[in-house]
């Protein structure tokens, strides 16, 4: 006798919980070297927020801050891409800290 099918929509909700895992995982990764690059006065009022299609999103606690980054953008992502060159760009925003 077979067993019965896994409903696909389980099948889905497995998958999407693992890729979310090695997504946090990456995150963890790429915070710690953040951390080191800007200095954990800086990492303090930052939060990264994820990384999608090349795109890390990182989201800071002022309007004064996210000026100083975005001016510093270029400099960030190369030190990011230097061990993570899947991170094509950098988008800043205000977030609610």
């Amino acid at each position: 006798m077979m067993p019965k099918p896994e409903p696909f929509q389980d099948i889905l909700k497995r998958f999407r919980r693992r890729q979310s895992l090695r997504q946090s995982k990456k995150i963890r990764q790429i915070r710690e070297l953040w951390m080191k690059i800007v200095g954990e006065e800086l990492a303090s009022v930052t939060r990264l927020v994820y990384l999608r299609k090349g795109m890390l999103k990182i989201e800071v606690e002022n309007s004064v801050l996210l000026s100083e980054l975005e001016f510093k953008r270029t400099e960030l992502l190369e030190a990011l891409q230097e061990s993570f060159p899947e991170i094509q760009n950098i988008y800043f925003s205000l977030g609610g800290f």
